[in-house]
């Protein structure tokens, strides 16, 4: 995938994120197309220079959706540098897709909430437990339909690119 086709992505992944998304939350969690977008497009990657734009879409979601700079950008970093590099032992597949997403979504949640419990100052076991069982596994469903949707539309288009290509 060249490196314009890639900024679109972001571009438009950013957009349906801030715009149309939220609209289709689910019991106030809205589906998010960041994560999917990030491993698919690591999956594909010829250079492990992806990380900067995961870095570079996760400092966007820290200024509009986040309270503190940094923390979306680090975990979308992490998730873009190990989906990469981890890749080469199981293949750009599908299934390797999805695994990585439920990994992401899980290890990406937790980061984020036990982020917000040291900055607000308050441990509570009984909350994070909660939290557990209900934000991030309706979040893990609806991150994995959505990569689901989305490694069919863009691995037709990276198929498409290979097939023109090499006539």
């Amino acid at each position: 995938m060249s490196k314009v086709k890639m900024f679109i992505l972001f571009l438009v992944s950013i957009f349906l994120d801030m715009t149309i998304l939220p609209k289709f939350s689910i019991y106030g969690i809205a589906p998010s197309m960041a994560i999917a977008v990030i491993v698919i497009v690591s999956m594909h990657a010829k250079s492990d220079k992806i990380t900067y734009y995961g870095i570079f879409l996760g400092l966007i979601f820290d200024i509009v959706f986040g309270k503190i700079l940094g923390l979306r950008a680090l975990s979308f970093y992490l998730i873009s540098y190990y989906t990469f590099k981890n890749r080469k032992f199981a293949g750009a597949t599908f299934s390797y897709g999805l695994i990585a997403v439920f990994v992401s979504v899980l290890v990406h949640e937790m980061y984020l909430h036990i982020a917000n419990m040291v900055r607000v100052g308050a441990v509570n076991l009984g909350q994070t437990a909660n939290y557990l069982m209900r934000y991030v596994s309706l979040s893990l469903v609806i991150n994995v339909i959505v990569y689901i949707v989305l490694y069919f539309i863009i691995d037709r288009v990276i198929k498409s690119e290979k097939r023109k290509f090499f006539y």
